[in-house]
């Protein structure tokens, strides 16, 4: 099925997501049910005679469990055909394609801080492991103290120490009381076209693998090498990165309990 983003015309995208193969009967029906508006209505939008009001798309995308961006795209495709002037409508347009971009990008779908790469302390942190997950494992009741994360991450204590030391004169880690510690400041993010970004998706990998050693049950290791066409293979990344996003806010709206990682790779083979 071929991605929002392919159309710059909300009737085209509609027309070819009711005439898909797998589309569930009475689909039409359903979806003027939750736009609130009667199917012939719906059949006249289709049919280019009538223009779908701001309310109608409004409900459904949420009925079709857009994301937020591709509600934000939708909407802006339906106020383009709207619109009655030529400049309004060239104005829209062009932030209808800076949302597409977004869309396939995983840097404006993950809402963390970004960071001043030719800052010391930010070549430190990203500058292994060991830094931003001792951060990461300060939210966790069972990591407040040295001796435990050194335990658990297989650290000396000094080396530990040495961490939250840097962290806590960042304003990254607060020290309550002789040695407990606890987590402060922001989700971080560095761009895809950072060196640094580079290195630290390399060192969470050498992670995976030693948990991949490890034979832990519970842990999802998957990898495979596939051929595909290049419109499913545009589909595929749009769900990972509907996933990633997903992800990112059950992570952060979650309780901080157990250290976790992940790593996900959709590639061409090079």
């Amino acid at each position: 099925m071929k991605a929002l983003t392919e159309f710059t015309d909300y009737r085209n995208f509609l027309n070819y997501f009711v005439s898909q193969p797998n589309a569930q009967r009475g689909l039409r029906a359903e979806m003027a049910k939750a736009m609130q508006c009667q199917a012939a209505y719906l059949s006249q939008v289709l049919n280019g005679n009538a223009e779908l009001t701001e309310d109608h798309a409004f409900r459904l995308v949420n009925h079709l469990q857009f994301s937020a961006v591709e509600k934000e795209y939708f909407m802006l495709l339906v106020r383009v055909s709207r619109a009655s002037s030529h400049e309004l409508k060239s104005y829209l347009k062009e932030q209808a394609k800076t949302i597409a971009k977004a869309i396939g990008n995983v840097d404006d779908r993950i809402a963390a801080k970004k960071l001043n790469e030719e800052d010391a302390f930010t070549k430190y942190y990203f500058g292994s492991w060991i830094p931003s997950t001792i951060h990461v494992a300060l939210a966790s009741k069972h990591y407040r103290t040295s001796a435990a994360l050194a335990k658990r991450l297989g650290l000396s204590e000094k080396k530990v120490l040495e961490c939250l030391q840097a962290l806590e004169k960042n304003n990254l880690a607060v020290r309550n009381g002789r040695n407990e510690w606890t987590y402060q400041g922001a989700n971080f993010h560095l761009p895809k076209t950072s060196p640094l970004g580079v290195n630290h998706q390399i060192h969470n990998r050498l992670q995976a693998i030693k948990a991949l050693q490890a034979s832990n049950e519970q842990d999802l290791h998957v990898s495979a090498v596939f051929t595909v066409a290049e419109e499913d293979y545009k589909n595929l990344r749009k769900m990972f990165l509907d996933a990633i996003e997903k992800a990112h806010k059950k992570i952060a709206a979650g309780e901080s309990d157990e250290l976790y990682g992940m790593c996900l790779d959709l590639y061409q083979v090079v």
